[in-house]
């Protein structure tokens, strides 16, 4: 177990980066008009 542990960290701090650049990208989503999407 105790090997796994800086896999663990840098899974954690890869799912944080991940999760930040997804909400970002939900949002920018939200600010196109529907009519832009074709």
């Amino acid at each position: 177990m105790w090997e796994l542990f800086p896999f663990i960290e840098i899974l954690k701090m890869a799912f944080k980066d991940y999760s930040e650049i997804l909400i970002e990208t939900i949002y920018k989503l939200q600010l196109i008009p529907t009519n832009y999407v074709s």
